[in-house]
């Protein structure tokens, strides 16, 4: 390692054990538990912090240090998604073997909000005695469920709204991520005849019509530009809902396509080619009868490459490890989109594989946890000199 703050391991692993072991599966998503762990860790270094909950349960953490402009916000979330099936360890545990920490939550995200705790405390004395501006640290809810109880609900309510944002969300500490694909929802709805089960000769079966589409939904492609910051835009078949009883031929069946899109395309351009697609499948059966609706769609995020949370990362990297992360896009979404909209220069960085998020046996490398700790603890102190009162 080149000359960087000093992070103690074993205290970073023990609070991210903690966390793990702190119950905030989303759904339902009452990140209280967590969030009293944050507090705890926080004032327990003489920190002061504020707790912020739209709904009983549902908390946030905001903790500031320094003073006046520029404000930058290091920005985890406290939610995750349910274990799941298919652990050889327990999710809730925190297990620690070698060099890995796992369990649910791991990686996505309270590695990264281990990193931040640790840094922070480790240069409090130093950021609050000689402010180049005001850091804030932010321990979110419902990032993985919309933000409607996080992110939202602090900026469009509480008044959240930093000039800069590190969203440290998992890079594998290798790339800083300056766009995301947009999102797109579709509902296909299929329609059929309702028979008896014994007599299906006379009904349509909604189900299997629907399956048609679904069955050739693999050999579609859409029409797009290629993206130098991003992969080939995808679609994945998430919910599908039909019938009514066992022995009823199925009048009506629907699912829900995720589509992840590039710049070059549009939601109302990608709905006519699944419309067009549907066509197809018609004619091959003419009692296929799928209608397509767009349900919900969030433009992808394209920051400017040249900005300078980008350069204050590179440095502090450089300055840490001995390398610059490399800029890129990514395919899923985070809680830098909703800051974006509000002018809220914001990018992705931070501990961990996103290759493991969601997954049974997730986990994150304490050295990936203790280089990103570095790194934030020189972005905290360093911010100024970078950002500058930029911001107005």
């Amino acid at each position: 390692m080149h000359g960087s703050q000093k992070i103690n391991e074993k205290e970073l692993v023990a609070l991210l054990v903690r966390l793990i072991r702190a119950k905030s599966e989303n759904p339902p998503g009452f990140e209280e538990e967590v969030a009293s762990v944050v507090k705890e860790y926080l004032e327990s270094h003489g920190l002061s912090c504020k707790i912020y909950e739209k709904s009983r349960g549902r908390a946030n953490v905001l903790c500031s240090m320094g003073s006046g402009r520029p404000s930058l916000a290091f920005i985890c979330h406290m939610d995750v998604v349910p274990a799941g099936v298919g652990w050889t360890r327990p999710p809730y545990e925190g297990v620690v073997e070698g060099d890995r920490v796992y369990g649910r939550g791991a990686t996505d995200n309270k590695g990264a909000l281990a990193a931040v705790l640790v840094a922070a405390t480790s240069v409090s004395t130093a950021v609050e005695n000689d402010p180049a501006g005001t850091v804030t640290i932010a321990a979110v809810a419902d990032e993985e469920r919309g933000n409607a109880y996080g992110v939202g609900y602090l900026i469009n309510e509480v008044g959240f709204r930093p000039d800069y944002a590190i969203v440290c969300e998992p890079t594998s500490c290798r790339s800083v991520v300056v766009a995301e694909k947009g999102i797109l929802r579709l509902r296909l709805r299929s329609r059929g005849r309702p028979a008896h089960g014994s007599m299906p000769e006379e009904g349509i079966n909604a189900i299997v019509k629907l399956s048609k589409v679904l069955a050739r939904l693999e050999g579609f492609r859409m029409t797009y530009e290629e993206h130098p910051l991003f992969t080939a835009p995808t679609i994945n078949v998430g919910v599908i809902h039909g019938g009514e009883a066992v022995n009823v031929v199925p009048s009506e069946c629907m699912c829900m396509l995720d589509i992840r899109y590039l710049p070059s395309q549009t939601p109302e351009k990608i709905l006519a080619e699944i419309r067009a697609f549907v066509e197809e499948v018609k004619k091959e059966d003419p009692q296929v009868d799928v209608e397509a609706e767009i349900t919900e769609f969030e433009k992808p995020l394209l920051m400017l490459q040249d900005n300078a949370l980008i350069k204050l990362l590179e440095e502090c990297s450089m300055k840490v490890a001995g390398f610059k992360p490399v800029i890129k896009g990514m395919s899923g979404s985070t809680v830098a989109k909703p800051l974006s909209k509000k002018g809220v220069m914001s990018v992705v960085y931070g501990p961990g594989d996103e290759r493991l998020c969601h997954k049974a046996d997730e986990y994150i490398e304490v050295s990936q946890l203790k280089l990103a700790s570095q790194v934030y603890a020189e972005a905290m102190l360093s911010f100024g000199k970078y950002l500058g009162d930029s911001r107005g």
